[in-house]
């Protein structure tokens, strides 16, 4: 919701025009002299005064009832057509549109796509006195306006007095289809608050609320499904011509060179570029996901079997050349096992892993030469496992950037560690995993540094 500035219009202005251009509303005032007109502006200029004093609690206003002494008036309602096109109000209805820059400030629709509206804050039926006040009309979209209907939250919140940045308080998540991930749904939920803050707590509940009373959520969440649809059109599109392999960080690139949204210092429009920057921002920070599709791109590259026949051929050379320096072997292993794009000698000491000796091209930063592994990488490497993994420091940073997507770690003893990095993501068979540590250590006990 759009804070709107500039709203100087009351409802003197307009009952003035009603008495001077339409003929009925001499009826209304009664005789029709000065003084029954000035008790009737004196009547809902006190109406207005009361609801931009009471701003903060709208819904608390009486709702008529025929006991109210001033129920006569209650038929100023029928003037509200006034306001449309052709009739004595429509000016007035126009320089309200001005003010809120052709865009609904509910939900920040265009007004080129949707019809401009004129939205009573407090509904008309209940609040008749309200019916043609300015400050009770907002330029809305249609579909805010029949979404609301007659809704009043027990706290109202106003464009002419209020704002709020929806997306501040719903969260976009990706419900991942693991077997067509390309068919995977967005929702749109709301933000969990961490606070106990009573203040801050009906704050947040208040803007719920009003983003439950005109449906943001629904609204949202199917222009942010049809974006992650177009989104995913045009990202195949891209892969289809490229045929290669691909790995998280590598996926991660293409979908942030797809994202079109300029930040801007001041308003965000909530437009369909914005929400095709939030699908992306959800996309590469959601692993499951970027595996999943990983994965089903890369079906048809059988890395199992492309190690077993590499692995034959290793066997192979040791037998034709059973001693190698250690610089040779690795060469010997980067090109003989599948899509090896770095090879590393790591020695494990001081928590860290530091490297020793490498074959392949890296981004000269130290985390290549020494690093801290953390949590379950640091688990296996205490425990000399062999594993692999499809995120990691050294996929992030090893060069070509972001096309390394497997990383298979083999213990050789006395705390050294062969880290092998591949091109692409794959998920190694854990027999596969053990035959290849067999191999690699086989090999390297045979080197001479």
């Amino acid at each position: 919701m759009r804070k709107i500035s500039g709203m100087t219009l009351t409802i003197k202005d307009i009952l003035e025009v009603l008495r001077d251009e339409v003929v009925e509303f001499v009826d209304f005032i009664g005789d029709g002299e000065d003084e029954s007109f000035n008790q009737v502006v004196d009547l809902f200029s006190a109406y207005e005064k009361k609801y931009m004093d009471e701003y903060e609690s709208l819904s608390n206003l009486p709702v008529i009832s025929e006991d109210d002494i001033n129920a006569n008036f209650a038929t100023i309602k029928n003037y509200y057509p006034e306001y449309y096109k052709g009739h004595a109000l429509y000016k007035y209805r126009e320089i309200m549109e001005s003010l809120v820059e052709m865009r609904c400030p509910i939900c920040d629709c265009s007004f080129a796509y949707s019809q401009v509206t004129l939205d009573h804050i407090i509904p008309k039926k209940k609040y008749p006195y309200y019916s043609i006040t300015p400050i009770n009309l907002v330029p809305t979209c249609y579909n805010c306006n029949m979404r609301k209907n007659d809704g009043t939250p027990s706290k109202i919140l106003h464009p002419y007095f209020h704002d709020f940045i929806t997306f501040d308080y719903l969260t976009v998540t990706l419900e991942v289809n693991e077997k067509e991930p390309t068919e995977s749904i967005i929702n749109l939920g709301f933000t969990e608050l961490n606070s106990d803050d009573v203040n801050e707590i009906n704050k947040v509940e208040s803007i719920k609320a009003n983003i439950d009373l005109y449906k943001l959520r629904q609204k949202y969440t199917d222009i942010i499904n049809i974006s992650f649809s177009k989104l995913i059109d045009e990202f195949q599109k891209v892969v289809s011509i490229q045929n290669d392999v691909y790995s998280i960080n590598e996926l991660k690139k293409y979908f942030k060179l797809m994202d079109i949204f300029m930040d801007s210092n001041d308003y965000n429009y909530v437009d369909e570029d914005f929400l095709r920057h939030l699908c992306i921002v959800e996309i590469t920070q959601n692993t499951h996901f970027l595996s999943c599709l990983a994965e089903k791109l890369n079906i048809f590259v059988d890395y199992d079997t492309q190690i077993v026949e590499s692995m034959e051929k290793l066997n192979n050379k040791i037998k034709e050349s059973p001693l190698y320096n250690q610089s040779n072997t690795l060469e010997l292993i980067k090109e003989t096992l599948p899509m090896i794009m770095f090879i590393g000698l790591y020695k494990f000491t001081d928590k860290s892993l530091n490297l020793i000796n490498y074959r392949g091209v890296y981004q000269k930063e130290d985390s290549v030469f020494k690093f801290k592994p953390e949590e379950q990488y640091l688990n296996s490497i205490l425990a000399h496992q062999v594993f692999s993994i499809n995120e990691s420091l050294l996929l992030s940073k090893v060069q070509p950037k972001g096309q390394a997507g497997t990383e298979i770690v083999i213990p050789t003893g006395n705390k050294n560690f062969c880290i092998l990095l591949v091109n692409g993501l794959f998920n190694i068979k854990s027999q596969k995993l053990n035959e290849l540590e067999i191999l690699i250590k086989k090999l390297l006990v045979k080197t001479v540094n």
